[in-house]
Protein backbone atom coordinates (compact mmCIF):
# COMPACT_ATOMS: atom_id res chain seq x y z
CA UNK A 1 0.00 0.00 0.00
CA UNK A 2 2.76 2.38 0.98
CA UNK A 3 4.52 1.44 -2.49
CA UNK A 4 1.40 2.47 -4.22
CA UNK A 5 1.34 5.49 -2.36
CA UNK A 6 4.62 6.51 -3.51
CA UNK A 7 4.27 6.00 -6.84
CA UNK A 8 0.87 7.92 -7.10
CA UNK A 9 2.48 10.94 -5.41
CA UNK A 10 5.52 10.30 -8.35
CA UNK A 11 3.00 10.49 -11.02
CA UNK A 12 1.51 13.73 -9.53
CA UNK A 13 5.41 15.06 -9.78
CA UNK A 14 5.63 13.59 -13.35
CA UNK A 15 2.44 15.46 -14.10
CA UNK A 16 3.27 18.94 -13.20
CA UNK A 17 6.73 18.74 -14.98
CA UNK A 18 4.97 17.87 -17.49
CA UNK A 19 2.47 20.65 -17.29
CA UNK A 20 5.12 22.94 -16.86
CA UNK A 21 6.99 21.74 -20.06
CA UNK A 22 3.52 21.93 -22.01
CA UNK A 23 2.80 25.68 -20.86
CA UNK A 24 6.96 26.64 -21.37
CA UNK A 25 6.51 25.20 -25.21
CA UNK A 26 2.89 26.53 -26.21
CA UNK A 27 4.60 30.13 -24.75
CA UNK A 28 7.46 29.35 -27.21
CA UNK A 29 5.09 28.41 -30.41
CA UNK A 30 3.45 31.94 -29.51
CA UNK A 31 6.63 33.75 -29.68
CA UNK A 32 8.09 31.28 -32.89
CA UNK A 33 4.55 32.91 -34.67
CA UNK A 34 4.87 36.40 -33.58
CA UNK A 35 8.38 36.39 -34.50
CA UNK A 36 8.24 34.45 -37.82
CA UNK A 37 10.96 31.66 -37.11
CA UNK A 38 11.71 29.37 -33.86
CA UNK A 39 14.29 31.08 -31.78
CA UNK A 40 16.03 28.34 -30.46
CA UNK A 41 17.93 29.95 -27.92
CA UNK A 42 14.70 31.53 -26.58
CA UNK A 43 13.26 27.79 -26.54
CA UNK A 44 12.50 25.18 -23.61
CA UNK A 45 14.65 22.82 -23.08
CA UNK A 46 12.00 19.40 -23.54
CA UNK A 47 12.82 15.81 -22.78
CA UNK A 48 14.30 13.56 -25.22
CA UNK A 49 11.64 11.87 -26.99
CA UNK A 50 12.91 8.49 -25.53
CA UNK A 51 12.00 10.07 -21.89
CA UNK A 52 8.65 10.80 -23.45
CA UNK A 53 8.21 7.92 -24.91
CA UNK A 54 8.93 5.53 -21.39
CA UNK A 55 6.17 8.29 -19.88
CA UNK A 56 3.65 7.21 -22.83
CA UNK A 57 4.57 2.74 -22.37
CA UNK A 58 4.59 2.98 -18.79
CA UNK A 59 1.20 5.39 -18.73
CA UNK A 60 -0.69 3.05 -21.18
CA UNK A 61 0.57 -0.36 -19.73
CA UNK A 62 -0.85 0.80 -15.66
CA UNK A 63 -3.94 2.24 -17.35
CA UNK A 64 -4.54 -1.32 -19.52
CA UNK A 65 -3.78 -3.39 -16.83
CA UNK A 66 -6.45 -0.96 -14.10
CA UNK A 67 -9.25 -1.23 -16.92
CA UNK A 68 -8.63 -4.92 -17.07
CA UNK A 69 -9.06 -6.26 -13.31
CA UNK A 70 -12.40 -4.74 -13.10
CA UNK A 71 -12.36 -3.41 -9.34
CA UNK A 72 -12.52 0.06 -10.09
CA UNK A 73 -12.82 2.63 -7.10
CA UNK A 74 -12.76 6.27 -6.87
CA UNK A 75 -9.11 6.53 -6.18
CA UNK A 76 -7.99 3.72 -9.30
CA UNK A 77 -10.09 6.14 -11.28
CA UNK A 78 -8.34 9.28 -10.69
CA UNK A 79 -5.32 7.28 -10.59
CA UNK A 80 -6.23 6.16 -14.11
CA UNK A 81 -7.16 9.52 -15.37
CA UNK A 82 -3.91 11.06 -14.03
CA UNK A 83 -1.59 8.40 -15.95
CA UNK A 84 -3.36 8.97 -19.49
CA UNK A 85 -3.61 12.86 -18.90
CA UNK A 86 0.64 11.76 -18.46
CA UNK A 87 0.43 10.37 -21.73
CA UNK A 88 -1.34 13.21 -23.72
CA UNK A 89 0.82 15.72 -22.27
CA UNK A 90 4.09 13.43 -22.94
CA UNK A 91 2.25 12.93 -26.37
CA UNK A 92 2.09 16.99 -26.95
CA UNK A 93 5.70 17.42 -25.85
CA UNK A 94 6.56 14.90 -28.02
CA UNK A 95 4.98 16.94 -31.35
CA UNK A 96 6.43 20.02 -30.00
CA UNK A 97 9.89 18.63 -30.22
CA UNK A 98 9.35 16.62 -33.86
CA UNK A 99 8.12 20.11 -35.04
CA UNK A 100 10.98 22.29 -33.45
CA UNK A 101 14.14 19.47 -34.10
CA UNK A 102 12.28 17.87 -37.19
CA UNK A 103 12.28 14.52 -35.88
CA UNK A 104 10.38 11.97 -37.15
CA UNK A 105 9.34 9.42 -35.07
CA UNK A 106 11.16 5.63 -35.94
CA UNK A 107 9.13 2.82 -37.44
CA UNK A 108 9.55 0.39 -34.89
CA UNK A 109 8.48 3.09 -31.97
CA UNK A 110 4.96 3.67 -34.41
CA UNK A 111 4.47 -0.18 -34.62
CA UNK A 112 4.76 -0.42 -30.73
CA UNK A 113 2.89 2.72 -29.94
CA UNK A 114 -0.14 1.55 -32.45
CA UNK A 115 -0.56 -2.18 -30.41
CA UNK A 116 0.06 -0.43 -27.26
CA UNK A 117 -2.45 2.52 -27.71
CA UNK A 118 -4.95 0.11 -29.47
CA UNK A 119 -5.20 -2.27 -26.43
CA UNK A 120 -5.32 0.14 -24.16
CA UNK A 121 -8.90 1.63 -26.14
CA UNK A 122 -9.90 -1.47 -26.16
CA UNK A 123 -9.57 -1.73 -22.62
CA UNK A 124 -11.08 1.52 -21.61
CA UNK A 125 -14.36 0.63 -23.65
CA UNK A 126 -17.10 0.62 -21.16
CA UNK A 127 -15.32 2.91 -18.43
CA UNK A 128 -17.44 6.15 -19.02
CA UNK A 129 -15.37 8.00 -16.85
CA UNK A 130 -12.18 7.67 -19.20
CA UNK A 131 -14.40 8.67 -22.23
CA UNK A 132 -13.39 12.60 -22.36
CA UNK A 133 -9.65 11.86 -21.45
CA UNK A 134 -9.50 8.97 -24.30
CA UNK A 135 -11.14 11.77 -26.55
CA UNK A 136 -8.41 14.03 -25.89
CA UNK A 137 -6.03 11.14 -25.93
CA UNK A 138 -6.96 10.30 -29.64
CA UNK A 139 -6.69 14.00 -30.84
CA UNK A 140 -3.08 14.51 -29.62
CA UNK A 141 -2.45 11.05 -30.93
CA UNK A 142 -3.81 11.41 -33.89
CA UNK A 143 -1.27 14.95 -34.90
CA UNK A 144 1.84 12.45 -33.61
CA UNK A 145 1.05 9.47 -35.37
CA UNK A 146 -1.09 10.96 -38.69
CA UNK A 147 -3.11 8.43 -40.32
CA UNK A 148 -2.12 5.54 -37.33
CA UNK A 149 -5.58 5.97 -35.37
CA UNK A 150 -7.60 5.17 -38.98
CA UNK A 151 -5.89 2.84 -40.22
CA UNK A 152 -6.03 1.03 -36.98
CA UNK A 153 -9.57 1.87 -36.83
CA UNK A 154 -9.63 3.35 -33.56
CA UNK A 155 -11.29 6.44 -34.74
Amino acid sequence: MFSDMVAVEVYRIAFYLLSFLCLQAAAAAKRAEELGFVDVAHFPDLPMPDILHGFQDQGISVVRELCETNKMTSEIRSVCILLLQIVEKSLYLEFCVSQVCGIRPVMGRIEDFSKEIKLLFAATTGHVFLEETVKSLKQITSYVYPGLLQTEGCL
